[in-house]
């Protein structure tokens, strides 16, 4: 099995009012929809989280980056909407099972 090298993912890392992913920096407030889905990487699926901001830019959040943890328990904490997200979208395999968690009124 080959895999993606993800050493040079960016990190994903909570800031007062937001979240950074490498050098960009992006509030919590800009946040307009949530989604969750699956990549088929062949031989695994990766999980990932869209986020489209007011600005229009979507940005996605991969499980395979380095802070994932501690940015998704924030992400439940703000977001009650999106806890439970594993039951939606972890099984089947090999399936997208994009899901919207969340989305502004």
């Amino acid at each position: 099995m080959v895999r993606r090298d993800h050493a040079k993912d960016p990190i994903v890392a909570l800031t007062k009012t937001g979240f950074r992913i490498g050098d960009s920096e992006f509030d919590w407030n800009s946040v307009m929809t949530i989604r969750v889905f699956k990549l088929d990487l062949v031989t695994w699926d990766e999980i990932r989280f869209s986020f489209n901001l007011a600005s229009g830019r979507t940005l996605e959040v991969s499980e395979e980056q380095p802070g994932f943890s501690e940015f998704v328990a924030e992400l439940e904490r703000r977001y009650p909407a999106a806890g439970g997200w594993q039951a939606k979208v972890v099984q089947p395999a090999f399936a997208r099972n994009e899901v919207v968690l969340w989305q502004r009124s």
